[in-house]
């Protein structure tokens, strides 16, 4: 969390709104507060706690008395940052409150929480998080994850709190340590988390040992049980499996029999019905014969033919090269009468040419007088241009407007012609949407006519496909008949070399080989029980033996201790009854009054001395401690023999009654084995007898031997049977494969003829479909047709169908576009006359203007005229006669034409003579044409009588009279292919009925089965099914009873095995909740937490005082002080004085917050500290400063409040605090860059 901007008004000394920019203050890491005391510093930390929790700390009832007493609201504005990178966001805080109804009472009046998103470099867009009181409150601490008394004692530091961390007692502090690192999940809620799981583990635990209980019996004695009966029920259902499969066998020979016969009768059926059609095979054979001998004359005919054709080619060629010589005589002709016309024309031309030219020369002199006469007359129209010009200004711009009126005029009745022309009539234009309408029809007719024909394709191909599929699976169901007569074949061959012993024989061995390995097994076990019981017996005689030795020679050891022992007793009682008097002395000098005495208990000890009558005389010496020790000793001799020889005829009497039941029990063991032996006996059977071929085993050791050669027959006649039964069981799994495909065939052969019959009606019936598609599209083409007429186009008919339709959308398209572009032009036609009428009206009236202006100069212009009128008329006179001469020509263009037409008359003869000679040859060449396609001709008509003359030998040989009768003779190809195939087919499936016919009465070899023997096989098979079933059902029963109870006892170990990991879960968890129940786990998080803090403020204040003070802990987590310089010797925190405070806190502080991670997740990036420093001196001031300014203070700002001016003076960046002037502005801020 970092500060970015706050704003404040109205709070405290503050009255106008003040700004700061705590993102300059910051960019540094280590920024200053000055101000002198009252500025308002401490109100800047009290506006971040306000902005933040609401409220602050230091003011009454948290709010009263921080409003400035001329102001009526108070605004707070806070933005901070929090996160790291791409997870950064800003917020700001704003609240405001208003004077309450007290003289210092402040009501809350708004609040609201924002999140700033960036939308440019320096603009942000506002998104609203919060906007009451409680929500803001709520949704900061979620931000933040600080509650206010943490913040203002790790974060912001006011005045009165920076030393209270360090003053706190363990529990409060580590309380505090809890929620500044987040250790409240691993609090409680570890806890209860930890007790949940233990629970559900418990419950866990029960419900298994419950779904055990439910389980049932599932021991196994159970197993083995339920393993019996299903051996028994298995060894039910092989025997009736056994006699299903031979009435099963007997079943299928006798169904097969009747199969035989149906299938000969069929087929005897069939073939007389392919008899009664060998007629008209034959009629197919000798059509087909008839044709095969067409086809070999049919190229003499084809040769014949072709002759002739080339006879009418040569015919056609000569007709040709005579029409060609005609037309090249006829050339020749046009030629020579062009060419005498020429030369006639050339004769009657070149004398008068001859003449002219003469008459040239004297035209030549008139020609110059004309010049002079031309000049006179120019001078004397020099005047009357004069006149005239102005008459043709006046007569210009008449003729123009004349034209101009004109051109209008005619564009006018131009534009009503087109208009006229152009326009359609009301009847035309009816017939148009007419034709639009039989369009429609047309097209809906083509396109439905164009889907059946598609549908008639596809129905088509499934016809073709559907026969293809009947010929495919007919094929199948022949080749399939075939190779089931093969593994009949090889079924019979293997019933004949069945093996002497089936599989359920030599399964009743195996079981009787069990059982009697089971039986021998139980008499090994039992001759070597009897073995042990022969050794326990030698060894309880051999124990017997040495037990009976034992108490004879314990028996004199204790009479000889009796001896001793009584002799002792008997000294000792002498000397008990000599000594009474001297014992009562002294058990009267041991007791007590009000003691207990050690013989009768009693507590009243009466002196007896006087009752005693001493008699010295008769006093011996004393029992000497010798004596008593060897009383004692012997005493204790004796009671140990006794014990000894006690306890050894016990076990000479147990060991007696051991042998003696170890001897019954070999009795018991010896009949046991006689008795196995006899059970082995009887269990032999004959079958084991003839499979081995030897006598029932007498001993132990003969039968292990008899099993050893059993085994080794069994080996050998179970692989033969292996052998035999894999051999069987192939040849029959292809006869049941083959049955199958046989059924599938069949079955697949009755769909294909059943598609193929749907298939051909579905096609016939689209082919109906088709034609009525056809004949709608004719109806609609024809009503097309007669609305083309009715509008005067004559549609013509395309003999190419495909392109019809084609044609005919053409031909409708472009009637439309006819259309369309008369109506086009008819409204251009009207547009220009409404434009060309009033343009026509003006220049009519312009045109009358001119008229008079024209009269005017017309006769001024007549005055002139009459002065050059001789001049005029001499020099016409003139040019007359010079125009007679020459035609109108100048004298040298008159030379020059008739000097070209002399040589345009000579080249003419040229070219007429060239033209005569072309024509000449090309008559010749066409002449030789005729007699060269004239030679043709003879020859191709030899080569025809040729051909003739062949194929009339030919026909006369052959079958056929004429030519006709051998084309009538050839048929279609296709027609050929399916007569042949026909023939084919008949002879083929003849030749097949007969050989199946024959293959049938093979395998009946004379057999045959009546009804009523059939129904008893039946009868009996349907017995031994039931039989079966019955047993299949008991069987299922026991295995399913079987497999369910191997399933619950697999499911009651599975349970077993989670019982015990849940179980060994539960005994964790209980561990787990006993070390998390009253929050032991966090205290112990949170001290250890604290230790690393302690450890690292310890090391920040030993370098701040030089080595001398380093902080620790005593046993209740309180801080102490270690003084190294005095020994190490501690003293609480709360004996420092100011300075020492201040150092202790300041490192306390400064590693508290390096370690803080707001809500778990983000770095703490800043806290401020306002007091403290007046206390050090200027030395330590220094180190303190230095050794702030060299952390690093990259992700960490650091803000220092202060008066000092030392202080003020280190720093690079400081905001300057002023105070408020007495009535006057409030507290002002002001930064300053160093």
């Amino acid at each position: 969390m970092k500060p970015m901007r706050l704003t404040i008004s109205g709070l405290n000394s503050f009255r106008e709104q003040q700004e700061i920019d705590f993102s300059q203050l910051t960019e540094l890491g280590m920024f200053g507060i000055f101000g002198p005391t009252g500025s308002g510093k401490s109100s800047i930390l009290d506006a971040i706690t306000l902005a933040l929790y609401g409220n602050v700390e230091r003011a009454g009832r948290h709010t009263q008395g921080i409003l400035n007493q001329a102001e009526k609201k108070l605004d707070i504005a806070f933005d901070f940052e929090i996160g790291l990178a791409l997870d950064r966001k800003r917020y700001r805080v704003e609240r405001v409150y208003k004077r309450g109804a007290g003289e210092y009472s402040v009501q809350h009046q708004s609040s609201r929480l924002l999140q700033l998103e960036h939308q440019g470099e320096t603009d942000y867009g506002l998104v609203m998080i919060a906007e009451n009181q409680r929500e803001v409150n709520q949704a900061v601490l979620r931000i933040v994850g600080l509650q206010q008394d943490d913040f203002t004692r790790a974060v912001v530091l006011p005045q009165g709190k920076f030393a209270e961390f360090l003053q706190l007692t363990g529990k409060t502090r580590n309380e505090m340590m809890e929620r500044l690192f987040g250790l409240e999940k691993f609090g409680q809620s570890l806890s209860n988390r930890a007790n949940r799981r233990a629970k559900d583990t418990t419950a866990k635990r029960e419900n298994i040992e419950t779904a055990q209980r439910e389980l049932g019996d599932a021991s196994e004695a159970a197993v083995n049980e339920a393993e019996r009966v299903l051996e028994t029920r298995k060894s039910e259902l092989e025997q009736a499996d056994k006699n299903w499969r031979t009435a099963q066998n007997r079943l299928k020979d006798f169904e097969q029999i009747r199969d035989f016969m149906t299938q000969l009768d069929g087929m005897r059926t069939e073939l007389n019905g392919l008899y009664d059609k060998t007629d008209e095979i034959e009629v197919i054979r000798q059509a087909l014969q008839r044709h095969d001998e067409a086809v070999i004359l049919w190229p003499k005919v084809q040769s014949w033919q072709e002759a002739e054709a080339a006879v009418e080619l040569a015919q056609k060629a000569v007709e040709g090269a005579r029409t060609a010589a005609q037309e090249a005589k006829q050339r020749l002709d046009k030629a020579v009468l062009e060419r005498d016309a020429v030369e006639k024309q050339a004769a009657e031309l070149e004398p008068e040419l001859n003449k002219q030219k003469v008459l040239l020369h004297e035209a030549k002199t008139l020609e110059t007088e004309l010049g002079k006469s031309t000049a006179d007359l120019d001078k004397a129209k020099q005047a009357y241009e004069t006149v005239v010009r102005q008459n043709q200004a006046a007569v210009n711009m008449r003729d123009k407007a004349r034209h101009e009126a004109a051109g209008l005029e005619a564009q006018m009745d131009g534009a009503q012609q087109q208009e006229t022309l152009h326009r359609i009539s009301p009847e035309r234009r009816q017939r148009l949407s007419n034709l639009g309408t039989a369009e429609q029809v047309w097209i809906s007719a083509v396109r439905r006519e164009t889907d059946a024909r598609d549908k008639l394709i596809v129905r088509q191909q499934q016809w073709d496909k559907a026969q293809a599929g009947v010929k495919k699976w007919s094929d199948e169901e022949q080749r399939l008949v075939a190779q089931e007569g093969s593994v009949q074949t090889e079924a019979d061959r293997l019933e004949k070399s069945a093996p002497a012993f089936s599989i359920q024989v030599l399964q009743d061995f195996l079981q009787w080989r069990s059982q009697a390995e089971t039986r021998l097994e139980t008499l090994a076990k039992v001759a070597g029980e009897a073995t042990e019981v022969r050794r326990q017996i030698a060894e309880a005689e051999q124990t017997c033996s040495d037990e009976t030795e034992r108490v004879g020679a314990l028996t004199e050891t204790r009479d000889n201790s009796k001896k001793e022992l009584d002799k002792l007793q008997s000294e000792y009682e002498t000397y008990m009854a000599t000594n009474e008097f001297e014992w009562i002395r002294r058990l009267q000098a041991r007791v007590r009054n009000g003691e207990p005495c050690p013989v009768c208990g009693a507590t009243d000890h009466p002196d007896l001395s006087s009752h005693l009558n001493r008699d010295e005389a008769t006093t011996k010496a004393g029992w000497s401690t010798e004596q008593a020790n060897a009383l004692r000793l012997t005493e204790a001799a004796y009671n140990q023999h006794s014990d000894e020889l006690h306890k050894a005829e016990i076990a000479l009497t147990q060991a007696a009654s051991v042998l003696e039941f170890r001897r019954e029990n070999l009795k018991q063991k010896e009949q046991e084995l006689t008795d196995v032996l006899a059970g082995l006996s009887a269990y032999w059977t004959p079958d084991i007898e003839r499979m081995m071929s030897c006598k029932v085993p007498a001993t132990q050791q003969e039968w292990e031997s008899f099993l050893k050669a059993f085994d080794a027959s069994m080996s050998r006649l179970q692989k033969q049977n292996q052998e035999w039964e894999k051999e069987k069981q192939a040849v029959e799994e292809r006869a049941a494969n083959l049955k199958e495909q046989m059924q599938e065939a069949r079955h697949q052969l009755s769909l294909a003829q059943t598609r193929e019959k749907t298939a051909q009606g579905e096609a016939a019936v689209q082919q109906r479909e088709v034609e009525a598609a056809a004949d709608e599209k004719t109806k609609a083409v024809d009503t097309l047709f007669q609305v083309l007429r009715q509008l005067d186009v004559e549609p013509a008919l395309e003999s190419a169908p495909e392109t019809a339709d084609e044609t005919l959308k053409r031909l409708i398209e472009n009637t439309r576009t006819e259309a369309a572009n008369h109506d086009k032009l008819a409204g251009e036609a009207r547009e220009t006359m409404q434009k060309l009428a009033p343009q026509l009206a003006q220049l009519r009236s312009t045109l009358r203007e001119q008229e008079e202006a024209v009269g005017q100069t017309d006769r001024e212009v007549t005055k002139l005229q009459s002065t050059i009128a001789a001049l005029q008329q001499k020099v016409t006179a003139q040019t007359e006669q010079l125009r007679g001469y020459t035609g109108g020509l100048s004298v040298a263009d008159a030379m020059t034409k008739v000097e070209s037409q002399l040589q345009e008359l000579k080249t003419t003869m040229e070219r007429v003579q060239t033209l005569v000679k072309s024509a000449e040859d090309g008559y010749s060449t066409t002449s030789q044409s005729v007699t060269k396609a004239e030679a043709a001709v003879e020859e191709k008509t030899a080569t025809l009588r040729n051909y003739e003359r062949q194929l009339t030998d030919a026909l006369s040989e052959s079958n056929f009279a004429t030519v006709d009768a051998l084309r009538d003779a050839r048929l279609d190809e296709g027609d050929v292919q399916e007569r042949t195939n026909t023939v084919k087919t008949y002879d083929k499936t003849v030749e097949e009925y007969q050989t199946r016919s024959k293959d049938l009465e093979t395998k009946l070899a004379g057999r045959s089965v009546d009804a009523e023997a059939m129904e008893r096989v039946k009868q009996d098979a349907k017995t031994a099914d039931t039989v079966y079933r019955r047993c299949l059902e008991a069987h299922g029963a026991a295995k399913e009873s079987y497999s369910a109870l191997l399933t619950r006892k697999a499911r009651w170990q599975e349970l077993e095995q989670q019982r015990l990991e849940v179980d060994g879960l539960a005994r964790r968890l209980d561990v787990l909740t006993k070390v998390l129940r009253g929050n032991a786990f966090v205290r112990y998080v949170a001290k250890e937490q604290m230790e690393l803090v302690a450890r690292q403020a310890s090391n920040r204040l030993a370098h701040l005082t030089h080595g001398r003070y380093a902080l620790t802990f005593n046993d209740d987590g309180d801080f102490l002080m270690r003084d190294i310089h005095n020994g190490g010797q501690t003293r609480p925190v709360n004996t420092l004085s100011g300075g020492e405070t201040f150092l202790t806190s300041l490192s306390l502080a400064l590693a508290l917050s390096s370690h803080i991670q707001l809500r778990g997740e983000h770095p703490l990036e800043f806290f401020f500290l306002d007091e403290g420093f007046g206390t050090l001196d200027p030395d330590l001031l220094d180190v303190v400063i230095s050794s702030m300014e060299s952390l690093n203070l990259e992700r960490m700002s650091i803000g220092l409040i202060s008066h000092v001016p030392e202080l003020r003076q280190r720093m690079q960046r400081r905001l300057i605090v002023e105070p408020a002037l007495p009535a006057g502005r409030g507290t002002v801020v002001r930064m300053e860059k160093a």
